[in-house]
């Protein structure tokens, strides 16, 4: 199961993310996905800072926890 159920619209313009999102809701119920989940980090300054992960999956086939995979989605053009 993917969380959100919907992806949300103010976020339709992150097209990578939208792509990625779209391919992991298909995944069977033996996975659950995570999407834009915000996390807090402090620099070596202790300054804390909001950041957020994409895409967490917990792989739960076989009613076991079998892993965690963290995703990073980036979309866009090459140019050199």
């Amino acid at each position: 199961m993917i969380h959100p159920e919907i992806f949300p619209p103010h976020r339709n313009e992150y097209h990578g993310e939208k792509v990625v999102y779209k391919a992991l809701s298909r995944l069977s119920n033996d996975f659950e996905v995570f999407y834009h989940v915000p996390i807090f980090l402090r620099d070596e300054d202790r300054q804390t800072h909001e950041l957020e992960i994409d895409f967490i999956i917990a792989d739960l086939r076989n009613d076991h926890f079998n892993a965690l995979i963290i995703i990073e989605a980036k979309s866009g053009t090459f140019n050199y």
